[in-house]
């Protein structure tokens, strides 16, 4: 209706503008996510077999409170730290969008056990991700987002959205004036 052709990219937040925050380099950003229904024990048994012993790891907790106001991404955060040797859990006073897309810009690797957003901004920056096999079944989100990538790549998805945003200020613009 309006003339031009958009394909749809997912998620407007791969072109998300971060900020700067002091953090490490060269870490595996490790994301977990907190399964409501079912254990948790299958994912962090698989994100801790993707690792090797000398991996400096950062945990980020994506979702530090659920609904009930509990912990469930810190909780997460925490039992992994205690398991694995050499990491560290990514403070942010809260989440952060920008910040966390920002640290994950300095990371080596992604490891996300459903996190959506973790899995855009890794591609964002070329980072390469890896997805928990149960999150692929789980979050169909995740794995779409997956199929997407491995279809076009990073820097088609990244320009796909900067042509949505400008349809999209073309739109508004037409609306002003109308």
């Amino acid at each position: 209706e309006i003339g031009v052709k958009s394909t749809l990219t997912m998620c407007p937040s791969i072109n998300l503008k971060e900020e700067k925050h002091d953090c490490p380099k060269n870490m595996v950003a490790v994301c977990p996510r907190y399964e409501d229904y079912g254990s948790n024990d299958p994912q962090l048994k698989w994100i801790t077999s993707q690792l090797s012993d000398g991996d400096e790891v950062l945990l980020i907790p994506f979702a530090p409170y659920n609904r009930e106001g509990v912990p469930v991404d810190l909780a997460l955060c925490r039992e992994l730290n205690s398991k694995i040797r050499h990491s560290h859990i990514l403070e942010t006073d809260g989440y952060s969008p920008r910040k966390v897309k920002y640290v994950i810009s300095r990371s080596k690797k992604v490891i996300s056990g459903g996190r959506y957003h973790a899995l855009v901004w890794a591609a964002s920056h070329n980072i390469p991700f890896e997805v928990c096999p149960t999150a692929l079944v789980n979050y169909p989100k995740a794995k779409a987002f997956q199929d997407m990538h491995q279809k076009y790549g990073s820097e088609k998805l990244k320009n796909m959205e900067k042509e949505n945003k400008r349809i999209f200020h073309e739109v508004l613009r037409r609306n002003q004036h109308d």
